[in-house]
């Protein structure tokens, strides 16, 4: 993982000061930066504004427009279709080394390190960042100039190599004008070519504003509608109508968009554009498109931006699914899901009052999907994915790694495993993921405990279906207890007891 390097005489302290000294001072309040960008086999726009530590970063691909950025305390993304969230803190391990690394001007520091140099040429410095909070990284820098050439740093399974050149001196800075970033697999290499850098005078907060939720695609008929839907074996099936033809998605709030299959996209006639290689339980080539009408009924996505990807599953013999209804539908209204009555009911946001008698889940959407909290046995996580998408509740790694007393199997995992002794897998988009089972003490959620719960814990390291950060999922084995309503727009989910949770629990 670490570079190779040769001995050298100078001094981390030494080294890290003259970069500082080499970057310079920016001579103005702040600055506009405007790029062209090359990423993911498109060509687009990108507006950078920094007015102290306030910024806002807009991205512009064909009819596809991202931001993200920061004002005061409130650090923020907006996605291709208008739906802004908040930053509540999940992912921190960036920050951490930008702290550690600042520390280490001033002195020793926990995780930050001088390695050696380089033998190549340009010869580099080569400091290490690894704070026990945050993750590897690697930096070059030039030892001529102390300006940064190259950054390496391991995000999940993924090595992420960041190249710097065509240096120039602008407003007191020495900025680089182009920046190369490669994470080794195909279609993934991306290329910012700096055009303009322009000073800002005086302090314009509306440079940096937050937006407000901007086209929104989802329109209701009414204030209620009931959606398309059959729940099979506790799985959401949604019926859309595209193009004139009827589509199965799978209704699924671990789901950060909206997926739908490429080769359905390709028989309407909807074009797929640009090509990303992802990865979540496989290794899987995905691409954008807009798809002018969605309609689920007399509820209806207009223009709304969607994945496209390879995906065929069956719910059930005769039951062809091409695709996930994640985020995209479910921020537009509240969502409520009967798992007993087999319905699913879309509310407009403004006229939705909570269900008496619910238990009150509050969840954060930081990657677009709802986080929650959860107790297992006595050790409790907080981000908990609540997925509609997920079978089975999950437990993943580092948890499992965290908490071992409580992620012990109690008996069950252990018989299942005797009496089928084969590896299970469980399907996700792109692949398979090895499994085992494991019974827990207990499952807590709000002020619902369920004894005795059993779990599929991740039988090798897959991150890249855990992501980062994520303690497990909660998933149909336990929402199906429950008429669930999904309140995106106010961080909230309410869970009703069945009568399947009656007979039960009592």
């Amino acid at each position: 993982m670490a570079p190779a390097v040769d001995a050298t005489q100078a001094s981390l302290t030494d080294v890290l000061t003259k970069a500082n000294a080499a970057r310079g001072t920016l001579a103005s309040l702040g600055v506009s930066e405007a790029w062209d960008v090359m990423e993911g086999g498109l060509s687009g726009q990108e507006t950078d504004v920094d007015i102290g530590d306030d910024y806002r970063d807009d991205r512009t691909f064909r009819r596809l427009h991202t931001a993200y950025g920061r004002l005061g305390e409130r650090v923020w993304s907006q996605n291709e279709n208008g739906y802004v969230v908040f930053d509540s803190g999940v992912h921190q391990r960036d920050d951490a080394n930008a702290r550690a690394l600042q520390a280490a001007r001033d002195g020793p520091t926990a995780g930050v390190k001088l390695l050696g140099e380089t033998s190549m040429t340009p010869i580099a410095y080569v400091v290490e960042v690894s704070p026990p909070d945050g993750r590897p990284e690697y930096r070059f820098y030039d030892k001529t100039s102390y300006l940064l050439l190259r950054k390496e740093r391991y995000v999940g399974d993924l090595k992420i190599v960041t190249s710097y050149d065509d240096y120039r001196l602008t407003e007191g800075v020495m900025r680089p004008w182009h920046i190369h970033v490669s994470d080794g697999r195909p279609h993934n290499d991306s290329d910012r070519y700096l055009k303009t850098v322009e000073p800002l005078a005086a302090r314009d907060e509306s440079k940096v504003a937050i937006p407000g939720q901007a086209h929104t695609p989802l329109t209701l008929g009414t204030a209620r509608v009931m959606l398309p839907a059959r729940i099979v074996e506790d799985r959401i099936i949604l019926t859309a109508q595209i193009a004139g033809r009827k589509v199965n998605l799978q209704l699924d709030s671990g789901a950060s968009g909206i997926l739908v299959d490429r080769s359905v996209m390709d028989a309407l006639k909807i074009e797929s554009f640009g090509a990303e290689t992802e990865a979540t339980a496989g290794t899987y080539v995905a691409g954008h498109a807009i798809v002018p009408k969605m309609e689920f009924g007399a509820a209806s996505l207009n223009d709304v931006a969607v994945e496209t990807a390879p995906f065929v599953e069956f719910a059930d013999p005769h039951t062809p699914v091409a695709g996930l209804a994640g985020f995209d539908l479910i921020a537009g209204c509240v969502v409520a899901i009967d798992y007993q009555g087999g319905t699913v009911e879309a509310i407009d946001q403004s006229t939705f009052t909570p269900p008496e008698k619910s238990v009150v889940i509050p969840i954060r959407l930081d990657d677009y999907v709802p986080m929650i909290d959860a107790q297992i046995g006595t050790s409790r996580g907080k981000n908990f994915i609540l997925d509609t998408g997920a079978d089975r509740s999950m437990l993943f790694t580092d948890f499992v790694t965290a908490h071992p007393a409580d992620t012990k199997d109690q008996g069950l995992g252990t018989a299942m495993q005797a009496a089928f002794p084969f590896i299970e897998h469980i399907s996700g988009v792109g692949g398979k993921v090895e499994v085992r089972p494991v019974q827990v003490s207990s499952l807590g959620i709000g002020s619902i405990a369920l004894p005795r719960w059993l779990f599929l814990a991740i039988d090798q390291t897959k991150r890249s279906f855990e992501g980062e950060d994520f303690d497990g999922l909660i998933g149909q084995d336990v929402l199906r207890n429950f008429v669930v309503y999904l309140d995106y727009a106010h961080l909230r989910i309410y869970l009703v007891p069945n009568e399947r949770f009656r007979q039960r629990y009592g």
